[in-house]
């Protein structure tokens, strides 16, 4: 494929953004040792505009392609868990996504438990390390005060679990350090008639730690009972709040069914095309089809077309939506209504959504939509109604030949 220009900034850890040209048949690299990194780039992202689409900065970690604090986190995240190795076969089972923030607990409790691993939680120990003037011993038993002494080694942390019914005993302060502690915990389940169906860890530090806050600045005072009652509860009324806002969910309404049929009225006025696509995962080629229905004035038409090395399914669904436009233009159409039975495409080519893997494509189908037709509309079809185009796609990919306009 013919480029004219295209210019590719890449942002690497340490590094300031360097920049690379690539030219019609020759690569230009202003630094060498980094061509397999653009190179990579490039293949990735293998469909640019053919219509002179201005290229555009995407942050790769996202699907959007548009930078957020919390991705940039994520990101930074991954790459310190790829650069150390654990020690232990609990360290290496932790993970960030799985046991903090994709955890079944409230947000709060998140942030809790991030300031803990984080070092972030305003105990002696942290407090000291700061070089702040504050007691660094535990207020109960005078004891240094340090994450694995407050929630599992002081005598009332140790009454207060004693109190919470599980299945195993689970000892926790033998961890070395609570990334372990919460990959131990996964395995901790109450007793009935608690009615806690969850890993009740998180919910029993927090208490903890509430009964701990109450006793330093109020001098309010808990018993262990009360702390692991407490809880026992917060944890209970989460899981019943969640239960009971998935039970409303599944009773609202579905109005799928009549929006459909005032969708089909509107579709009279439009010349339909229906589009799917059909991808090979180990060969990357994709079958293109493209159907307009009969109607009263017109016979079918319908097209196919097989193209090699198509990055994604959703890459060899807009490639049919492209086609199936030029197909519309030599039919001399001037409205049409394309349907597509994947949602995210739809989003794209309607500006809902930013898709940075097929943005040259997008950009050129808008392009084709806006310069040789009066109106053009992108709806979706779900897949029970589009049954004809993905059995064309799928004849197309077993079949390189191609089937144009009959």
């Amino acid at each position: 494929m013919l480029l004219k220009s295209l210019r590719v900034q890449l942002l690497q850890t340490g590094k300031r953004w360097k920049s690379f040209k690539a030219r019609r048949n020759e690569w230009s690299f202003t630094f060498r040792s980094d061509k397999e990194n653009i190179t990579s780039v490039f293949h990735r992202n293998s469909q640019p505009s053919q219509t002179g689409a201005e290229d555009q900065f995407v942050w790769l970690p996202t699907a959007s392609g548009v930078y957020s604090a919390k991705s940039g986190y994520q990101a930074l995240k991954r790459a310190e868990d790829q650069g150390s190795q654990a020690t232990t076969s609990l360290g290496s089972d932790f993970g960030w996504i799985r046991d903090v923030w994709a955890a079944d607990y409230s947000p709060k409790l998140k942030v809790f438990i991030w300031s803990i691993l984080q070092n972030a939680l305003p105990i002696g120990t942290n407090l000291k390390n700061r070089g702040l003037p504050a007691a660094t011993n535990c207020i109960r038993c005078g004891e240094e005060e340090t994450v694995a002494h407050i929630f599992f080694n002081c005598p009332f942390a140790q009454n207060v679990w004693q109190e919470i019914p599980l299945t195993t005993a689970v000892h926790l302060a033998a961890q070395v350090d609570f990334k372990e502690t919460l990959v131990a915990s996964r395995s901790m389940i109450c007793l009935p008639p608690t009615g806690i169906t969850r890993n009740i860890l998180q919910w029993v530090c927090w208490a903890i730690w509430n009964a701990r806050n109450h006793l330093l600045f109020e001098n309010r005072v808990f018993s262990s009972s009360e702390t692991a009652i407490k809880g026992i509860q917060s944890s209970r009324e989460w899981i019943t709040a969640q239960d009971n806002a998935k039970a409303k969910q599944a009773q609202l309404p579905h109005l799928q069914a009549g929006n459909r049929q005032q969708h089909r009225v509107l579709l009279a006025s439009y010349s339909l095309c229906k589009t799917d696509a059909s991808w090979d995962k180990s060969s990357k080629n994709a079958g293109l089809a493209w159907i307009f229905p009969a109607t009263e004035s017109t016979p079918e038409r319908r097209g196919s077309q097989r193209v090699e090395s198509v990055s994604s399914p959703l890459m060899g669904e807009a490639l049919a939506v492209k086609l199936a436009l030029r197909s519309a233009v030599s039919h001399d159409l001037s409205t049409i209504r394309i349907c597509s039975d994947n949602q995210t495409l739809i989003r794209v080519l309607n500006g809902k959504l930013f898709d940075k893997e097929i943005y040259g494509i997008s950009q050129d189908i808008s392009s084709i939509s806006s310069a040789l037709f009066v109106d053009v509309s992108f709806s979706y079809l779900p897949r029970a109604e589009n049954s004809e185009a993905d059995a064309l796609a799928k004849a197309c990919l077993r079949s390189p030949v191609v089937v144009m306009g009959r």
